[in-house]
């Protein structure tokens, strides 16, 4: 009554706006306190509205933020009205153990290729169960350690040496180490299919593709505001369609979405009887009738292992590249050099069966993913409906949850002075704190959804790194800065902010 007598005789417009600036305040003041939420640490401008977060995801610094947040507020912060981030080993167990009930968050669809759902992008755990049930043999350790699997990607480490030999000394490992990742998997996945992009120039646009550019902005645009960019890729298919173009869309541009159906295709027709190796062959076997579902789980695989392995080798060699850390290099080859009459004198490379046994070379890998991981962002998952309780606070069902690995691994009771790079911390007598620096280790994420291709990722770390540090040293050119090669978000990757990396290649 008292409401209405305010508003007599005041014009309609004003009247609606002031009822909606009442109904807008109503909202914010539950959301700061009243809501679910509303008791979990963290600033009032994140429980007030999702543009915060929303404008550090559009500029690249999310992860960066979030750990700032963890730094101020502790293990639990509210990063949203509808978010929530966690930082420990208890949380991360609760979230995404093998026997967790959360979901994947519709973030993920922007990783669909082909109108079909993989294995990555499964929302729900029976579906993702069934998908990696067709490709997982093809990922374990014992598979990829077999001489079959790992003296291809030994003949790429031997490839990415030649061009250290005629491109150099000096070499945008960026660039170079993307082509021998994209060589790697794509060979993994395709057979006499997959690409030779550092022998030969024919697929390297494809690489730009990838990691060449960055579609942060336009993936966040699919993200928040799907129906308007829905719009636009419409009426650029009307018009494509009408010039005689190919209609075909992929978020990473067309020459890759061309190359994986053309590669399936291929396959399909002449190596189906013939490859026992790759796993088109795994998924041709099973799933014979359905070329959009094996195009479509190829496509994820060669995405994830291009952006994540190529950044992760990047960063190593940057890193033991500048003058505070090249004596991490003097101690691989000190390691290496006990096993020189392993390498071979023509690829200059060693067999993984042999490298797989140095302690150091492992350690320094494991330093250089704890240090900048290959995937530092949130991995985001839904709490199921029945809500749930994390770190001692209830989280009502449909709220966003997640873990990051950048924040993980900075855990300072886990990792002491985490800033610091240092092979050794992993060569710890100390069987608790191995055990404790192993639980946050997430690089690869964990549980039933953890990276089915870690095991290839790593045999291609160890070939090529052992190959370039037992030949050469590495140096810093002058235009790699810490400026030029901090970390720039891209929705799950972190890419160097210069996207690239020249390095002095001095032989031994």
């Amino acid at each position: 009554m008292a409401m209405s007598i305010v508003f007599v005789g005041l014009h309609p417009i004003v009247v609606v706006l002031a009822c909606a600036l009442i109904s807008l305040a109503t909202v914010l003041i539950h959301r700061v306190f009243f809501a679910s939420l509303s008791r979990i640490p963290g600033p009032k401008i994140t429980a007030l509205t999702q543009l915060w977060i929303m404008y550090h995801e559009f500029k690249g610094d999310r992860t960066i933020q979030i750990d700032k947040l963890h730094s101020r507020y502790g293990p639990v912060v509210r990063v949203s009205p509808v978010e929530v981030s966690f930082n420990n080993y208890e949380s991360l167990r609760e979230i995404y153990g093998i026997k967790s009930t959360f979901s994947k968050s519709s973030f993920y669809d922007l990783f669909v290729y082909y109108n079909t759902r993989n294995t990555f992008t499964s929302l729900d755990k029976p579906n993702h169960s069934a998908k990696k049930r067709l490709v997982a043999d093809r990922y374990t350790k014992s598979y990829v350690m077999q001489p079959s699997v790992a003296d291809k990607v030994r003949g790429h480490a031997s490839a990415f040496m030649k061009q250290v030999s005629s491109q150099g000394p000096v070499l945008d490992v960026y660039t170079w180490l993307h082509y021998y990742a994209l060589d790697s998997i794509t060979n993994h996945l395709y057979g006499i299919y997959g690409t030779q992009t550092l022998s030969a120039p024919e697929h390297r646009g494809i690489v730009y593709d990838l990691s060449g550019v960055k579609h942060r902005a336009r993936l966040y645009m699919l993200h928040y505001f799907g129906w308007a960019m829905s719009l636009k890729t419409q009426l650029v298919s009307i018009m494509r369609k009408i010039s005689g173009q190919s209609t075909a869309f992929h978020v990473r541009g067309n020459r890759l979405n061309d190359y994986g159906e053309v590669s399936v295709s291929s396959f399909r027709r002449d190596q189906t009887t013939k490859d026992t190796i790759s796993t088109c062959s795994k998924l041709f076997n099973q799933i014979p009738n359905n070329e959009p579902a094996i195009a479509a789980e190829c496509m994820d695989h060669l995405v994830a292992g291009v952006d994540t392995t190529g950044d992760a080798m990047c960063i190593l060699m940057w890193r033991i590249s500048t003058p505070e850390y090249t004596h991490v290099q003097d101690m691989l080859f000190q390691e290496l050099s006990s096993i020189k009459d392993a390498f071979d004198p023509l690829t200059r490379t060693a067999p993984i069966t042999a490298l797989d046994k140095l302690p150091y070379l492992d350690a320094v890998i494991h330093e250089a993913m704890r240090w900048r991981p290959p995937v530092p962002m949130t991995l985001f998952r839904i709490v199921p409906p029945t809500g749930a309780v994390i770190s001692d606070h209830v989280i009502p069902g449909g709220t966003t949850v997640g873990c990051q690995a950048y924040s993980l691994h900075r855990v300072e009771e886990v990792f002491p002075n985490p800033d610091l790079f240092d092979p050794t911390r992993w060569l710890t007598e100390d069987a608790a704190h191995l055990t404790a620096m192993r639980n946050h280790f997430w690089p690869f994420s964990s549980g039933g959804r953890m990276c089915l291709g870690h095991n290839l990722a790593m045999v291609e770390m160890k070939l090529i790194v052992a190959a370039v540090y037992m030949h050469y040293k590495t140096r810093v050119t002058p235009g790699v800065t810490e400026e030029s090669m901090r970390m720039d978000d891209q929705l799950t990757s972190g890419v160097p902010h210069a996207l690239s990396c020249s390095l002095d290649f001095v032989a031994r």
